[in-house]
Parts: C-alpha cells; sequence; structure tokens
C-alpha cells in the first residue's frame, strides 16, 4: 500500500424501486494504520438528490464532489455527459496531487428527474502505474475491469466479494424489494472487513447509510466497530453468521433484545433461524 494516506474504502449500494442506499465504511490510514475511524465517505450533492464516494485518495471524493455540482446543472445532466469528463479530472488529480499514479471507483446514487426514479452508477479508473499493480495483484475476482466507463448497477460491491466469501457468510440472495438495505449492505461490509491485503485489513470503524428518495437524501450511521482506533492496525473479530443474520433480523424487525434474560434472548433468536418468528 502507498504510504501517503489513502485509500481502499468499503462502498456498497443497492436499488430498490422508491429509493437507492449506499453504505460506506469509515477508516481513512497511513500505511495501513488508521488515522481516522468516523470519515463521512459518501458525501451529498448538493442542491441535487445525488450522494457519491470514491475508493483511492483520502480527498478524491471531496474532489469530485466540488467539482461535479460546478460542471454540471443536475444529476440526470451529470449521468447524460459526465463519463469523459470524471475521467479528466481523476487524471487532473493524479498528476496534481498523486504524480500521476492513482485507482479509483467512484460511485454515484441518485433521483433521476427525468425518468422519476433513483439509480446507481459506476466507474474504474485508473493510470498506469504502480497502484494499478497492486490492486490487480490483490483483486478477489477474476472479473474483467473496464475503465472510465460509466456503468448503471442495481447492485454495487466494492471491494468486490467472492461467491465463495458470500456462501461463508451466508449471505442469501434475494429479490431487491425484499431487502433490508441496512442489513444487507452491512451483511456486505463485514465480509468486506476481513479480506486481507498484504495482511493488513482496511476496512471499518463505521458504517455510514447514504438512502436517496423523491424526498431527499437521508444519512445515518447504522454500526460503529468500538475496536478500532486510531493508530491501531485493525483487528477484525470473529463472526458467528447464523447468530449474526438472527440478531439484524431481529432489529430490522423492531426487536429490542436489551430487556430479556438470557434464555429468553435465545429462544428469540431460535425462532429466528428456524423462520417461526411471528
Amino acid at each position: 500500500m502507498p504510504a501517503r494516506e489513502g485509500g481502499m474504502s468499503a462502498i456498497n449500494a443497492l436499488v430498490q424501486r422508491s429509493s437507492v442506499h449506499m453504505m460506506t465504511d469509515g477508516l481513512s490510514y497511513i500505511d495501513g494504520v488508521p488515522f481516522e475511524v468516523d470519515v463521512h465517505k459518501a458525501l451529498e450533492l448538493v442542491p441535487w438528490r445525488a450522494a457519491l464516494a470514491a475508493t483511492g485518495p483520502a480527498k478524491l471524493g471531496e474532489f469530485f464532489a466540488a467539482e461535479v455540482v460546478e460542471r454540471f446543472r443536475s444529476f440526470d445532466h451529470l449521468i447524460a455527459e459526465g463519463e469523459v469528463v470524471l475521467g479528466q479530472l481523476f487524471r487532473a488529480y493524479a498528476d496534481e496531487y498523486r504524480e500521476g499514479d492513482a485507482v479509483s471507483t467512484l460511485v454515484l446514487i441518485g433521483w433521476l428527474d427525468g425518468e422519476d426514479r433513483p439509480a446507481a452508477f459506476a466507474i474504474e479508473m485508473a493510470t498506469d502505474g504502480e497502484k494499478l499493480k497492486w490492486v490487480e495483484q490483490h483483486s478477489t475476482t477474476d472479473s474483467e475491469v473496464i475503465r472510465f466507463k460509466l456503468a448503471e448497477l442495481a447492485e454495487i460491491a466494492m471491494p468486490p466479494v467472492s461467491l465463495a466469501m458470500l456462501q461463508a457468510a451466508r449471505y442469501t440472495f434475494k429479490d431487491y424489494e425484499a431487502m433490508d438495505p441496512e442489513t444487507e449492505l452491512l451483511h456486505l461490509l463485514e465480509i468486506q472487513r476481513r479480506i486481507p491485503f498484504d495482511d493488513r485489513y482496511y476496512v471499518g470503524g463505521q458504517a455510514l447509510l447514504t438512502s436517496i428518495d423523491r424526498s431527499g437524501v437521508h444519512q445515518r450511521i447504522v454500526h460503529k466497530w468500538d475496536e478500532d482506533e486510531p493508530g491501531k492496525v485493525i483487528i477484525p473479530q470473529p463472526i458467528e453468521w447464523a447468530e449474526w443474520l438472527s440478531k439484524r433480523a431481529l432489529k430490522a424487525a423492531g426487536i429490542d433484545l436489551s430487556g430479556l434474560s438470557r434464555l429468553q434472548r435465545e429462544r428469540m433468536l431460535k425462532k429466528v433461524r428456524k423462520g417461526t418468528l411471528r
């Protein structure tokens, strides 16, 4: 990894019929050691109903957020005509601040006014240099990456998660409308948190959920990893996935276990696992 601030954020997104959701982690680090654990990486594009987040250099997302609202009239305009400009902005940033060597995935979510619907887009960008070699060496999938192409996607997981990782974590694929965005995107984030790169871990701090619908942009922190501290390497704790999923299902259903006895909690979790909770 580079010796400067960075750089390998987790960004997950999900598009539903009447809303779009993005979850980002909160770490910023130097040489694989966090110096911040509560960074808000999802940036609202005021005055649009839109937001963006970027992997790569720590300040790249802020750079994009400032530039696109100056250069485009609306989120629709950005999506329709912004592909080339986004690539130019990335190269300019890399030349000015990263000695021409950078890699990033930019994720854009928002409400398309012309079509009256939510949408999510991603664009992969890279210069030819050491950063790209490192990313390709540590890729978690064999999928071909097309650079500088703005693509609309229904679901985004960055860094990508392999099928084996999903299966090991009991991640199940559902109809998008049946998904609870907080649970599904956090589940992905917990998996990504446990992907080692050069024997270090780079996802954590906090999970920020950004949701966009007709009414606007809504953000809230849905989880904090209290064990993550500035100056200390990330050490993910073991997860028993069945129990984790049961607890998330109870939370999504609005059921609070804090006032129950241990026996009552165990019975409730057992009902969730059996699918008999009413």
